[in-house]
Formats: C-alpha cells, structure tokens, sequence
C-alpha cells in the first residue's frame, strides 16, 4: 500500500513518537508475537550529498596524506593497517583526525599545528588529482531540476573552497554548498549540518534522502528523520548497514528515488 509517499516498517510503535514523519497508520498486527506497524512517509522532495567519496573522489588521495604524514614521524604502516585506518578516520573532521592519530601511534605535537601540516599536505594533492566520482555526472543528468539538491559535508573549508572552483560545484549545486563550518564545527554524527541543508533547501527533514559513504554520515542522517542511502563503495555493505537502502553505484540511487516516489 503507498499513500503520496513510501512506507517503512516499524517494530516498535515507540518508535513513532519522536518521529515526524510518520503521516498515518496503515495497519498494525501482531507478527511472531510482536507488533508490526507500517507507517507512511512524506514523498521525497530533496537530496542531500556528502562530498567526499560520493560526489568527489579523494579517498586514495587521504590514503596517501597519511602514508606522507606519519611517514614524517617515521612510521611506516601496512596496507591491511592503512585499510583499518581508513575505516577508523572516515568522517572525521580533521582536528578530530589529528586526535584519533596521535593516541593510535603515539606522538606528540600541538593538535593546531598537525592539522595544518595534514592540510597542507592534502591541499596539494587535491590541486593535482581531484576529480569527481565516476557516475556522478550520469546520476545528476537524471535528477537535474526534479528534486532540490544540496552538499553537506566535513571537508576543511580550506580544502572545500578550491574544489568548488576546479569542479565548479556551483553549477552543480548553486549556493547550497554546506560544511561543518557552517555549524560551529559540529562534524558527523552530529546531524547540525544536514539539518542546516534541509532549512536552507526550504524543506522539512522528513522529504529528505541522505547520500552518504560512512557511516557517521549515516549515523548523522538517522539521527533526524531523514532517509539514508549508502553508497558501498569507500566501504563495505557491513559498515552501512544503518542505512535504509544501499547502492553500489551512484546510478542505482535513480531505482530508490523511482521506488519512493
């Protein structure tokens, strides 16, 4: 059954009381002893991306800032290790990074000042090798002028700027372009900037979907009551799996939106 809109089970009927989008009950029965309840969602009117590693492509280019990075300290990491770390440090904000870095190896050094060393380093690489992510350019000519579109990422604004400039992101995206920045530094899981997005797309959270590859953005996501696609490609399925619909590419997210409309 859908009325102007998608439905999605839900357990627990608690779960409905802090949740606005839930519009009506459908029906509720008891399933293996427990309550099943369907609930109606809002149609989606917007999509709101993370950046990296779902429009752009810098996750090898974060790869290889860390080698450099701790490389300087004189440590040297494995290839099994450096895919631990890129588990452990996807989503961070940089300061938060910098914090995780140094009680993981143990070096000392004023957090300031290792944040800008990493962004100096990083800042290079993205002049040289920044790119978008393949299929993004196809999904775009799809959604383009059917859903509002906005960006809410945790990139360093340092970084973000001239990206915005050499992709022209603007063309994209116009002036809805949003970062941690922009919410006193709250970075993911904190959802201060997906929020902000939504307010300044002119839409409530509810006829919202959220893009995202880690999983603090899932979490962030899940945290209001907009709808959260992963996309398995910097991680597994396994990493994502608090998302509402996974896709392996980015044109698979074209089947969710039909089947949500």
């Amino acid at each position: 059954m859908q009325v102007n809109g998608s439905i999605r089970r839900v357990k627990d009927i608690g779960q409905l009381r802090h949740c606005s989008c839930f519009l009506s009950i459908c029906k509720g029965w008891v399933v293996e002893g427990k309550l099943a309840v369907y609930a109606v969602l809002a149609m989606i009117e917007a999509i709101i991306f993370d950046l990296e590693g779902v429009v752009i492509n810098t996750q090898k280019l974060w790869n290889e800032e860390g080698r450099l990075f701790l490389g300087r300290r004189g440590i040297v990491i494995s290839a099994q290790e450096e895919l631990a770390l890129k588990n452990t440090l996807m989503g961070f904000a940089l300061t938060d990074g910098v914090q995780c870095l140094q009680e993981r190896y143990g070096f000392s050094g004023d957090p300031e000042a290792l944040v800008c060393e990493r962004l100096a380093i990083v800042e290079e690489l993205f002049k040289r090798q920044i790119g978008f992510i393949e299929g993004f350019t196809v999904l775009w000519s799809n959604l383009e002028n059917r859903y509002r579109t906005a960006v809410a990422t945790g990139l360093h604004p340092t970084l973000l700027q001239p990206v915005i400039e050499k992709l022209d992101l603007k063309n994209y995206f116009a002036e809805h372009i949003y970062s941690i920045a922009d919410v006193d530094n709250r970075s993911k899981p904190d959802p201060a900037v997906f929020l902000l997005a939504a307010r300044k797309l002119g839409v409530p959270p509810d006829v919202c979907v959220v893009v995202e590859d880690a999983p603090n953005g899932i979490a962030a996501a899940r945290a209001t009551d907009m709808r959260a696609v992963g996309f398995a490609q910097t991680v597994g399925r396994e990493s994502l799996a608090q998302a509402d619909y996974i896709i392996y590419q980015l044109e698979d997210l074209t089947d969710y939106l039909y089947a949500n409309r």
